[in-house]
């Protein structure tokens, strides 16, 4: 009995130190977005809301539409090519386009949560009469979005 109740207690010690702990991916979606911020021309560290804001990208279903007051937004980069443009209208007439250009990276952040992009050699350009400037047209790396990564002048 001591013998046969000695056995089975190895071997449920034996079963249970093998199990391995589950591994849970806490962050839904790991590849960042672009994060714009508005700001007032004339007084650049202050934010400035846009009325009516419409971004869209050519040839896609999609529209972010805001009918309310932002003075941020956070946009998809587009992981199977280069680049990525956006158009950009405050109300419906002043309408213009945001080019980003990037090298997409390919990035494993674990087991559970598998692979995300991280967007390298960022530059962009704007061809939009409402917005007067942009803080940089040069992102080293964006490999998060926590802060802002450009701010724009308008």
């Amino acid at each position: 009995m001591k013998k046969t109740f000695l056995i089975t207690l190895i071997a449920l010690t034996a079963i249970l130190s093998s199990c391995e702990k589950d591994d849970f991916c806490t962050n839904s979606n790991p590849t960042p977005r672009l994060i714009l911020t508005f700001y007032d021309y004339d007084n650049v560290s202050t934010i400035k809301k846009v009325d009516s804001l419409s971004v869209w990208a050519p040839g896609k279903d999609s529209i972010y539409r805001i009918q309310s007051q932002v003075d941020s937004i956070a946009l998809p980069l587009n992981t199977t090519t280069n680049e990525t443009v956006y158009n950009f209208s405050q109300g419906r007439l002043n309408t213009g386009t945001i080019t980003i250009k990037y090298k997409a990276e390919l990035d494993f952040v674990s087991r559970s949560c598998g692979f995300r992009y991280i967007f390298n050699n960022i530059t962009l350009t704007k061809n939009v009469s409402w917005i007067d400037s942009l803080s940089t047209k040069e992102i080293s790396v964006i490999n998060n979005q926590t802060n802002a990564h450009v701010k724009i002048f308008h």
